[in-house]
């Protein structure tokens, strides 16, 4: 069975079904699971969710930014460029978000590439701070150094537009630069860049049902991990404790009744303390 410290860990520990607790302020990881990571071994292309749950997709490649979406097990998304961050590496999404391929420590791998890069003809959308980059040329160049030395016919006024025979740079790092064609308006039938390596993505794809309008931060987080501390078990592991464990686990109106009976009670008669304390 499972020990601590070489003493056996009670059955009652246990996760219920689809749950991971841990009792230690870190969770034990298998070091050297892979090596780590380097972003040139996970080139643009198809990517598969193979971790068992989810993998969080951010607005910005910062682990602080905002989650947008949480893309399950086996869920295939198209990433169109690759980052290093220290031991970790990161994915930008076609449509628009950040998804981490390898997780921040490099132990973790949370993607795997299962296709080459599609990028597919569709309504696009500028995106927000990259207006000044969404610059029209006359042609696609064939490399980046003809590219550098292009002169640019305007800057897109609209934020959405059909995009449309994609062309894609790519370097001897994996790493791709991609162009397109207009379709309609303004600037119908010339090229703007849709990803370029000094600036990161311009426009992200604009797919129906999931991003009309810009992605929006997930309100409710699923939670991923239990922390049982040995205050929680204590209420199992205490015979007069788990009785009562047992009786509201069994009727969770009696729970929320007695519950808000003893939490009324307290606001309504407030804590002087216990015997003995001092309060200041």
């Amino acid at each position: 069975g499972t020990t601590v410290n070489g003493e056996p860990i009670p059955e009652e520990t246990r996760p219920a079904e689809g749950k991971r607790q841990y009792m230690t302020k870190w969770e034990p990881s298998e070091l050297g699971k892979i090596e780590n990571a380097n972003a040139t071994n996970y080139p643009p292309g198809k990517y598969k969710v193979v971790d068992e749950e989810y993998v969080n997709v951010r607005r910005t490649h910062q682990t602080d930014s905002v989650i947008i979406d949480q893309p399950v097990f086996e869920t295939v998304v198209t990433v169109i460029s690759t980052r290093k961050f220290g031991n970790g590496v990161r994915g930008q999404l076609d449509v628009g978000g950040w998804i981490s391929i390898v997780s921040s420590n490099g132990e973790e791998q949370l993607m795997e590439r299962v296709g080459d890069l599609e990028i597919v003809s569709a309504k696009y959308r500028v995106l927000s701070g990259a207006g000044p980059q969404a610059k029209v040329y006359d042609a696609t160049p064939a490399t980046k150094d003809e590219f550098e030395g292009m002169e640019s016919v305007g800057v897109l006024n609209v934020r959405e537009i059909q995009l449309s025979d994609f062309h894609i740079l790519e370097s001897e790092d994996k790493s791709v630069e991609i162009f397109a064609r207009i379709e309609g308006g303004e600037y119908d039938s010339k090229h703007v860049p849709v990803l370029l390596q000094s600036v990161g993505a311009i426009f992200e794809r604009i797919q129906p049902g999931y991003n009309e309008t810009p992605r929006k931060a997930i309100k409710k987080l699923e939670v991923r991990y239990q922390m049982m501390l040995p205050s929680d078990m204590i209420f199992l592991w205490d015979p007069e404790f788990r009785v009562h464990v047992e009786k509201y686990a069994e009727d969770e109106e009696l729970l929320k009744r007695d519950f808000g009976a003893a939490f009324k009670k307290l606001t309504q008669l407030g804590f002087d303390g216990c015997p003995g304390m001092k309060i200041s």
